[in-house]
């Protein structure tokens, strides 16, 4: 993450701005050589779309984990009672 004083971006705030736009990367903006907060491209969609991929994945691990500990069923077996409980033939 590039970090810059709020000064310099202060200064050159349009070209600070194309610069996260072009790399999409963050910058830290600083004062006191403390980071005063970050800015970003993302949008609040991208944030979303974001979590919803990591609860995915969670979602999966926990279910490779339950069946590493023999918890799961087999497919055939949920299908056909599904269906049989569906009443599909």
């Amino acid at each position: 993450m590039q970090r810059i004083s709020l000064d310099a971006f202060r200064a050159d705030t349009e070209g600070a701005l194309r610069r996260i736009a072009e790399t999409g990367r963050p910058v830290s903006l600083q004062t006191d050589d403390v980071s005063a907060v970050v800015l970003a491209q993302a949008t609040f969609d991208d944030l979303l779309r974001r979590l919803d991929e990591a609860e995915a994945v969670a979602g999966i691990r926990r279910g490779l984990d339950q069946a590493d500990r023999g918890e799961g069923r087999d497919a055939r077996q949920v299908l056909a009672a599904i269906g049989r409980r569906l009443a599909v033939r």
